[in-house]
């Protein structure tokens, strides 16, 4: 659980409002019942782990003639 999900969900856990979490990060509370699911008919279902890169953060730095090759 990384820390940001942590308080997202223990923020949304006390009332301050939603959160998009995991599943597993927001287990505990859910069976806790501090929290409920909203719009489960249009979570997708997914278990395994993603990685996700923006566009920007990919972009390898252009230098002279190689770069067009």
């Amino acid at each position: 659980m990384s820390a940001m999900s942590a308080m997202l969900a223990k923020a949304a856990a006390a009332g301050m409002g939603i959160a998009y979490v995991e599943r597993r990060e927001a287990q505990p509370f859910l069976d806790g019942r501090a929290l409920v699911r909203v719009l489960a008919d249009w979570t997708p279902p997914y278990d395994s782990e993603a990685l996700y890169h923006p566009r920007q953060r990919l972009r390898q730095p252009r230098s002279g003639p190689s770069s067009i090759m």
